[in-house]
């Protein structure tokens, strides 16, 4: 859908295992050459964006083995990355 999808059904799509592993190396080329490598998912329309970060993080565990306590990061960074909204109160 997503060439001729609207915005809500564009994004209505969750991933299977099969399409995710690939992603791992080429994730892993990455954060070999990065300090800090960031991956999010923008399938949101029915919460599948969570569900697909979570099954790509453990194909990641098993990808890093013993090593993935150190190469992947969970939490929060100390400082957030976004200090606010310009111009929002709130």
């Amino acid at each position: 859908m997503w060439w001729k999808g609207t915005n809500v059904t564009r994004y209505d799509y969750a991933y299977a295992n099969e399409e995710l592993a690939p992603w791992c190396d080429r994730i892993a080329d990455v954060e070999a050459q990065t300090q800090r490598t960031l991956v999010f998912f923008n399938n949101h329309a029915r919460g599948q964006s969570t569900r697909n970060a979570t099954m790509l993080v453990e194909l990641l565990q098993r990808r890093y083995g013993e090593a993935a306590g150190a190469v992947l990061a969970h939490a929060a960074p100390e400082e957030p990355l976004q200090q606010g909204l310009p111009g929002w109160s709130g």
